[in-house]
């Protein structure tokens, strides 16, 4: 019965990284990669979301996440335009599986075609804080959402996960992005931000803010986790919040299942309204997933768990596209 349910659904994933194989080792998405790049810390960084596996587990819409180390020494535009270039060449590649899209309308169409459709975002203010006029052709390029920080402080604000902790928020340049983001249709993605920046960030903006991928304050007690009041603001806003599925992110602790994530799709549910929750696994970033997944072709026993906590299939709807492609047509995307 539940894989009959997802497979009649429409499954997003709004945070995965396949970029980072193919952007940092020069690898394709299908597989054959050398035996050591599956083995120790490196086996969760690739072939977990892969064309096929989209297909096995019932996939119809994909964010691709671009993403480069911060490094002040090197060109953060030269290394925007590199990793466009791979992520063009990788849809253009995969054509009959994938199709690049840019908007709600160009979603349907790919999904009227059989097609996967991919989305852009790019993690990382730091990418574009020295020109953030860059926006403007990443926007003509398809960019969803900007993740404005990382794991430490930029430019534009501060972060959660700082080693000094500084808990800076916005900085002149930081509003300056807002407003650009606003203007462009871009939305501000304030997952790894400080709680002061999130803040400023939500009431300075003009369209929803999300949580792409995250976890819950009330299960993994840190700054980077997100609590009852911040998920009201969001879901008051007409935002969303994207649950991470490494158990860390879950329950605090290195290993854990499918039934823990559905506890805290639960208890979202029950905060903000399942229209606001939705799923950002963050897989192929190096993160362990919940067993018994593998990868996002075991979604299906994602979806059982949900059923198996009590969720309905309206619910389960919302939290797998419904929320995300309402905020898609509520910015006019």
């Amino acid at each position: 019965m539940s894989a009959s349910l997802h497979h009649s659904l429409r499954v997003a994933d709004l945070h995965t990284h396949p970029m980072l194989g193919v952007g940092y080792l020069g690898l394709g998405l299908r597989g054959g990669w050398p035996r050591w790049a599956l083995r120790g810390p490196l086996r969760n960084l690739l072939g977990l979301v892969t064309p096929e596996q989209a297909r096995r587990g019932g996939v119809d819409l994909l964010v691709f996440v671009i993403y480069q180390l911060p490094n002040p020494r090197r060109s953060y535009r030269a290394g925007l335009r590199r990793q466009l270039r791979r992520f063009e060449a990788l849809c253009a590649r995969y054509a009959g599986t994938l199709q690049h899209v840019r908007s709600s309308e160009e979603i349907e169409r790919a999904w009227a075609g059989g097609k996967v459709a991919v989305l852009l975002a790019l993690e990382g203010g730091h990418s574009i804080e020295r020109h953030p006029e860059d926006l403007v052709w990443l926007r003509d390029k398809g960019l969803v959402y900007l993740t404005i920080s990382h794991f430490i402080d930029n430019r534009l604000c501060g972060t959660a996960t700082h080693p000094l902790r500084r808990r800076w928020g916005l900085s002149r340049r930081g509003r300056e992005v807002v407003r650009l983001c606003d203007e462009l249709g871009i939305v501000l993605d304030v997952t790894h931000s400080s709680d002061r920046a999130r803040r400023e960030i939500a009431r300075l903006s003009r369209l929803p803010v999300i949580y792409s991928h995250t976890g819950l304050r009330r299960f993994v007690p840190l700054e980077r986790m997100q609590t009852e009041a911040d998920m009201r603001a969001v879901a008051r806003d007409g935002g969303l919040v994207g649950q991470l599925l490494s158990p860390y992110f879950v329950s605090g602790r290195l290993h854990g299942d499918v039934d823990e994530v559905a506890r805290n799709l639960e208890y979202m549910c029950e905060v903000m309204g399942p229209e606001h929750v939705a799923i950002g696994s963050d897989f192929d970033s190096g993160l362990n997933p919940p067993a018994p997944l593998r990868s996002i072709a075991d979604y299906p026993l994602l979806t059982a768990a949900m059923q198996r906590r009590g969720l309905g299939r309206a619910a389960i709807e919302q939290i797998w596209s419904g929320s995300f492609l309402r905020l898609l047509r509520a910015i006019g995307r």
